[in-house]
């Protein structure tokens, strides 16, 4: 069936959701049969989609490209944003999400793919942070309604690595149920991988920056988020307990001199995790082995049942200690595996 808008510039696609390959397949064939866009959003996105094919129809027109909210483990690559890159001249604005669990080299090739689009100018990235490790098959065979099984879907025992120590290699107490065993090693990366704060925020940014050529427009906004991809919801929830969302502006001064500025924003999840709880107790342990400065010393001290609840209440409205000792890692000393 052919499509014929001919004034169309702009769509927003909704696609979310549980889908079978023949529904993927006409969304892909629907979307290459409209006029070039000049602003498409996708939400829902999967691979079956292919971005080469989707690009090849509407990426010489255009300005804004967004995949949001796409469906589990289907981020882009380095290559499929090198091919945005080379297909959109004209992009100003993109949304995308990447594999929050890939090594530092394998984000710092991001940001340069990201960084060589020469008039981009807005970019809203999300993180998606899940295992290593994971027994699963093919990404764009995931979130399809065909009745393949997903990852979680058996008894899964993540592997052991040649990096894990005594503590990493034990199994992980909270995170081993009838679908899962996951080890201490697997459970504190993800935890690390999620972690993003002021400083690596700006980073971030200014490695997009420094991909720049000299007379491209300079990126302006950046807007950070992470999720985490699970199957789990309490597992989910550790990701979002830790993480915090961030929008860097780049702005000059009368001199023209560039300074970044970055503000913590509301993710829109609510207090899904329970950000202003105490951690969960199976969690300490790992917790306190990567902020060794926030583990309490001695004893706790004993309180009146007025002052216990006094205490409670002021707990429940600030800030827990234990959030104000996390911070990301630098490449050298974060874990790679």
């Amino acid at each position: 069936m052919e499509f014929l808008f001919q004034s169309l510039k702009t769509l927003h696609l909704n696609i979310a959701g549980s889908r079978s390959k023949e529904f993927y397949d006409d969304a892909s064939k629907f979307l290459r049969s409209l006029p070039p866009l000049t602003e498409l959003e996708v939400t829902g996105w999967h691979l079956r989609i292919g971005i080469e094919s989707l690009l090849s129809v509407h990426g010489s027109h255009l300005r804004k490209f967004t995949l949001r909210k796409p469906a589990t483990w289907q981020t882009l690559s380095e290559h499929q944003i090198r091919q945005i890159s080379r297909k959109c001249p004209l992009l100003e604005d993109l949304g995308v999400t990447i594999d929050g669990a890939q090594s530092h080299t394998e984000k710092a090739e991001i940001y340069a793919a990201l960084g060589s689009m020469q008039n981009l100018k807005y970019l809203d990235l999300t993180y998606e942070v899940g295992f290593m490790g994971l027994p699963m098959i093919p990404r764009e065979e995931t979130t399809l309604s065909t009745g393949t099984e997903r990852p979680g879907s058996q008894h899964h025992e993540l592997p052991s690595y040649s990096s894990f120590d005594e503590f990493e290699n034990k199994f992980c107490e909270g995170a081993c149920d009838e679908s899962f065993r996951l080890r201490n090693g697997h459970v504190q990366k993800m935890m690390v991988d999620g972690i993003m704060d002021e400083r690596l925020a700006c980073e971030v940014f200014q490695a997009i920056l420094d991909a720049k050529t000299q007379n491209s427009p300079v990126l302006k906004d950046l807007i950070i988020k992470v999720i985490g991809a699970h199957v789990r919801k309490d597992l989910i929830d550790i990701v979002h307990l830790l993480s915090s969302d961030w929008r860097v502006i780049y702005e000059t001064d009368f001199r023209r001199r560039g300074k970044l500025i970055a503000k913590e924003i509301e993710s829109g999840r609510g207090d899904i995790g329970g950000r202003n709880r105490n951690l969960p107790l199976w969690l300490e342990p790992i917790f306190y082995r990567i902020f060794p400065a926030a583990k309490p010393k001695g004893p706790p001290r004993k309180l009146s049942k007025k002052l216990a609840a006094k205490r409670d209440k002021e707990k429940s409205q600030a800030t827990p200690m234990w959030r104000r000792y996390i911070h990301s890692f630098p490449a050298a000393s974060a874990t790679e595996n």
